[in-house]
């Protein structure tokens, strides 16, 4: 059975100390095809009979480790994105890296189910490869550069393809909703207060973290069309190491946490209830000791 893009939904308490995998990363520019690992050939997309569900093929490259598959909403995201602070329609790229050992592949091709996407909107669909021979510079390895397929890069989906009403891009500085509690600033304190708090030099993958870069480019980081984090996901064998700071609590946009599979200490804080934006909690795997807080009651 091909895998699934995104995770089905279940009760926030039952992912209390879970931990999940397969996840969505929405952040940054997928990196350009020059030499290294084959790209892809011959990407299919064929319609499930559940709505919103797609399986996405492609001829198997035996020279890649892993595969980034992804796509865009044609009809709402890309023109979002657009029209959004950065102005930068990559931010509309919604994907997931995968181990291509974990893939079923048949006759030859290679296959991932995509669930979820919106019924009767036109999507751009691709996947790309990558040869995974990044040192990380801890006695492991990480997910090195991504290759685009060989032209055409996209394979589309028809379906509705229009401007949404009211979509233009802003003028002058971006400003944030008033009802949005805290900033882009405060978002990126919480980062960094956590990013010291677990050791962050010598995390497995660090990239960009503590730099000038936005924050959405900051490795297991994803923004919003306005800046604001709603996902952090550094799950898997990161080595983040110490205790999860009080600052989290901060990142009040926050909708996906996902820690698990580390090696983390300490009691959960209390302050993590304050997300009350939080619909996914993953903390398994991890030392930590102690009670689940009541104050994570207030997110069910």
């Amino acid at each position: 059975m091909a895998q699934s893009l995104r995770l089905l939904a279940v009760p926030f308490l039952a992912l209390a100390l879970t931990v999940l995998v397969g996840a969505v990363v929405a952040t940054g520019l997928p990196a350009g095809a020059q030499g290294g690992v084959p790209p892809v050939t011959n990407i299919r997309v064929a319609s499930e009979p559940n709505s919103g569900e797609v399986v996405v093929s492609w001829d198997a490259v035996p020279a890649a480790t892993h595969y980034r598959i992804g796509y865009v909403n044609m009809e709402v995201d890309y023109w979002l994105a657009k029209a959004s602070c950065t102005a930068e329609w990559i931010e509309a790229f919604v994907y997931v890296d995968v181990n291509a050992r974990n893939l079923p592949v048949r006759n030859g091709r290679a296959e991932y189910a995509i669930r979820r996407i919106s019924p009767g909107a036109r999507h751009a669909f691709t996947v790309l490869t990558s040869n995974n021979l990044v040192d990380s510079g801890h006695g492991g390895s990480v997910s090195g550069e991504f290759f685009w397929p060989s032209s055409p890069r996209w394979k589309f989906l028809p379906g509705r393809d229009t401007l949404p009403a009211g979509i233009t891009r802003p003028a002058g500085e971006c400003t944030e909703p008033a009802t949005s509690p805290g900033n882009r600033n405060t978002d990126r304190a919480a980062l960094i207060a956590f990013y010291n708090a677990t050791d962050g030099p010598n995390w497995t993958n660090d990239s960009n973290w503590l730099s000038n870069a936005r924050v959405g480019a900051w490795h297991g980081v994803t923004a919003d069309l306005n800046g604001r984090i709603i996902r952090l996901s550094l799950h898997g064998d990161q080595h983040l190491t110490g205790r999860i700071p009080p600052e989290l609590g901060n990142l009040a946009n926050l909708e996906e946490l996902e820690l698990g599979g580390n090696g983390l200490t300490g009691e959960i804080p209390p302050e993590l209830g304050n997300l009350a934006s939080l619909e996914r909690l993953s903390l398994g795997g991890n030392g930590l000791t102690g009670e689940i807080p009541p104050e994570l009651g207030n997110l069910a």
